[in-house]
């Protein structure tokens, strides 16, 4: 008796867990709509395809259903922009940069978002509902926006101006820009348009930091835009799906019983947290988000139809590689290498290795990158020493051994050669910490050679980590030092 009662509460919390979201998303729709004087239980039902009773079991109120559509927003924009940004505050150029993408974003700035967000603030009956539940988060926002102002200041004098000007300049330029995404079909906004307005404003105040135009082309992004690495194609079989780290996400690849390929968005869509963390392949009859009793087929399709889908992202398999394009990429399947690469049945299975490192991303792929190897007339990724000497030493001498290397964005390197496949990727974590995390392929019956050769690879990828902690070291002690020395001067008194 007491198993079926538990089993009971179970299914009933499960049940309230997959319909609350759905009728929150339901009533975020009628508000967009109808605004909130005239949304009724009547048309959210209808949209959300529910019958009127089952609102009374998640919500006391039409007006409690209400305020919890605008809290869910309030939770979003706090998840999504105000953590993320302030976790790369040490550097202003790069947290603006990514305000800047995430505020103007379709997850956070879609028409029916926002035409949401100025209902409850255009209607005086809800504008006090407004101020008590997003108060706080505006106070937070503009607090944010007014520390990154005051940090670039500090790093780059723009003559007698005012922090708090520039900064309440930065919101009005962002809010205005979202009254014109409220009154517009999602189809008619220019995003890149908003976007480069929006860097307009920052390169007018701070020409030094934004003069030189961050984009590659039309939307782009270098630094996060690209395509990023999942394994081999015969590794992830039909039936098994595995998580992918992208700069800013988490991406998750799956295989369809059928075999078709998919790379889906790893997040939920009712709080921001990864739907599947591992990186090697897992079976899997189904992706499953056990917090909020969500379920998708490994194609990202809903299993419920209340339910949203996961977003897809484009992925190919390319030499028997697997890639997946960055969330917000245009990257086109040219930028990616033919590899001269052993064939994969003469491959093992992989030996994925993580590295935590107190270094920027941005310090690693300036030291392993094209231009830096190029300036050194070095192996990408390599830094002069012992180790790079017996390892040039051996490529020069043993047949095969020779290796073919290969930058691919956004920060990794493909390394080809007698011991195998290695993939090394820059995995951005937080302000003065990367993950590097390592695939390493080695052939089936290696000779002494290929052992000698991955030993020493293991052995300069040890090193470039201690080179990157160094010079992270070294550029924070030249900002404390900068900023100690303002501060002496601010606070000595003129003789």
């Amino acid at each position: 008796m007491a198993r079926r009662k538990t089993k009971q509460v179970a299914t009933a919390r499960t049940a309230r867990a997959r319909h609350r979201p759905h009728l929150i998303d339901a009533c975020i729709s009628a508000l967009h709509l109808y605004g909130p004087s005239k949304t009724t239980v009547d048309k959210v039902v209808a949209l959300a395809g529910l019958s009127p009773g089952i609102v009374r079991f998640y919500f006391d109120s039409k007006d409690a259903m209400l305020v919890a559509s605008l809290e869910f927003l309030a939770s979003e924009f706090e998840q999504r922009l105000l953590l993320p940004v302030s976790e790369r505050i040490d550097d202003p150029v790069r947290a603006l940069n990514l305000l800047v993408d995430l505020y103007l974003g379709a997850e956070l700035a879609s028409t029916r978002k926002v035409s949401v967000w100025y209902s409850f603030w255009g209607e005086a009956s809800s504008r006090q509902e407004y101020y008590d539940i997003c108060g706080a988060r505006d106070a937070k926002f503009e607090a944010l926006v007014h520390d990154l102002t005051r940090r670039l200041l500090e790093r780059e004098p723009s003559g007698d101006v005012d922090a708090d000007a520039i900064a309440l300049g930065l919101i009005g330029t962002l809010e205005m820009l979202w009254q014109g995404f409220a009154f517009q079909t999602e189809s008619a906004i220019d995003r890149g348009g908003s976007r480069r307005r929006a860097e307009n404003y920052l390169r007018s105040v701070f020409p030094h930091s934004f003069g030189r135009h961050r984009h590659a082309g039309p939307g782009r992004d270098p630094l996060v835009e690209g395509w990023v690495y999942a394994g081999r194609a015969i590794d992830l079989k039909a039936g098994c799906a595995l998580a992918v780290e992208a700069p800013l996400e988490s991406l998750l690849l799956s295989r369809s019983p059928d075999g078709t390929l998919h790379a889906l968005a790893n997040r939920c869509p009712v709080r921001p947290h990864v739907v599947l963390d591992s990186p090697g392949a897992r079976a899997l009859d189904s992706l499953e988000c056990r917090a909020h009793g969500l379920q998708w087929d490994l194609a990202g399709a809903p299993g419920d139809a209340a339910q949203s889908p996961l977003p897809g992202r484009a992925c190919l398999s390319l030499d028997g590689l697997i890639w997946a394009a960055t969330s917000s990429s245009n990257a086109s399947p040219a930028s990616l290498p033919t590899l001269v690469a052993p064939n994969a049945a003469e491959l093992g299975s992989p030996e994925i290795v993580d590295h935590v490192v107190d270094a920027d991303w941005q310090v690693l792929t300036d030291l392993w990158g094209p231009a830096e190897a190029m300036a050194r007339r070095a192996p990408l990724g390599r830094v002069a020493g012992w180790s790079a000497d017996r390892l040039r030493t051996l490529e020069a001498s043993a047949p095969g051994a020779a290796s073919a290397q290969y930058w691919v964005a956004p920060g990794q390197i493909l390394d080809t050669g007698l011991a195998g496949l290695t993939v090394t990727a820059i995995h951005p974590i937080k302000s003065g910490a990367a993950r590097v995390r390592q695939w390493r392929y080695d052939r089936a019956g290696g000779t002494r050679e290929a052992r000698i050769q991955r030993y020493l690879l293991c052995r300069l990828l040890r090193e470039g980590l201690r080179l990157a902690a160094a010079v992270q070291r070294g550029v924070d002690a030249d900002a404390m030092a900068q900023t100690l020395g303002r501060t002496r001067f601010l606070t000595t008194p003129a003789e």
